[in-house]
């Protein structure tokens, strides 16, 4: 399947935005097929061409835009992990409907630190049906946008990003190994480097992780 060309930094910040081959979505959509009514929770902003492509898959979508709703009034994420945790049952409650069957967070583990994840981790594994997805965007390249892009299906290989940030940062690189070390709750299934830069991986939730009861009222 052909990848388009990598863009630079520049092209980035000039362009805004654009569109590349994605390998990694195809094989979680064929997942999606094999489940009834399946459930799925995406970690980006409400995006009208995602939210009416996926409504051809029957899904149950549920939408967060989580490192928006998160950032302090520092623009910062949590770094207390007993705060990351209050932050993400806040605005990651386990619906009483039941678990995930896939976790869409794009380029979201990029923007947070190792510790962070380890606590994200944790969540998003209580909150996936064992056996369930979680699709990933992680950079393998020295910076990255300042917050993270926003990303839309438009069709089964192939994706439209927009950076609105006007600035970088130095990207964390995570390697796969890391990556299974601080996300225990999921093992990598498959992954594809893209020539972009970033590098696409579909892990899935071990069968031994469990899966965190609904909250209760007043809780």
């Amino acid at each position: 399947m052909p990848v388009t060309p990598p863009q630079s930094t520049a092209d980035l910040r000039q362009t805004g935005g654009g569109e590349h081959h994605t390998l990694g979505l195809g094989p979680v959509l064929d997942e999606l097929r094999r489940q009834r009514r399946p459930r799925v929770l995406d970690l980006g902003p409400a995006l009208g061409t995602s939210v009416e492509f996926l409504a051809g898959y029957s899904v149950q979508l549920f939408i967060a835009d989580l490192y928006r709703s998160m950032r302090s009034s520092t623009g910062q994420l949590p770094t207390d992990a007993a705060r990351l945790q209050r932050a993400l049952e806040d605005q990651l409650p386990v619906p009483e409907e039941g678990p995930f069957d896939l976790v869409l967070a794009w380029d979201l583990l990029n923007y947070f630190a190792t510790d962070q994840l380890e606590v994200l981790g944790q969540h998003l594994g209580g909150l996936c049906r064992p056996g369930g997805q979680l699709f990933a965007l992680v950079a393998t390249r020295g910076s990255i946008s300042d917050r993270p892009m926003n990303f839309e299906i438009v069709a089964r290989d192939l994706l439209r990003w927009v950076n609105t940030a006007a600035t970088e940062r130095a990207s964390p690189c995570y390697h796969e190994t890391a990556l299974e070390r601080v996300l225990d709750a999921f093992a990598v299934q498959t992954s594809f480097l893209l020539r972009n830069g970033m590098q696409e991986y579909i892990f899935t939730r071990r069968v031994s992780h469990p899966t965190l009861p609904p909250r209760t009222a007043g809780r």
